[in-house]
């Protein structure tokens, strides 16, 4: 038996999840750390923005009758 899902790396980004905007050939080996470190910093950016954005919307209880208290 064969299973039934399984993983095989992109042909064209040789597995790295990264092509050329251009080309559309994969980076190369130098180049796919640099663009992979630079996608981590855009994504940790954006998951900092929603942690300060989170306690504004989350219901905080503050205030009257255990309301949502937003400072105004």
């Amino acid at each position: 038996m064969k299973p039934l899902f399984y993983d095989v790396e992109c042909a064209a980004c040789d597995g790295a999840g990264f092509v050329d905007a251009a080309t559309g050939e994969s980076l190369g080996k130098d180049d796919a750390p640099f663009q992979m470190r630079a996608y981590i910093a855009r994504l940790e950016s954006q998951v900092a923005t929603l942690q300060r954005m989170q306690p504004y919307e989350s219901s905080n209880r503050r205030g009257p009758h255990g309301s949502h208290f937003t400072g105004d």
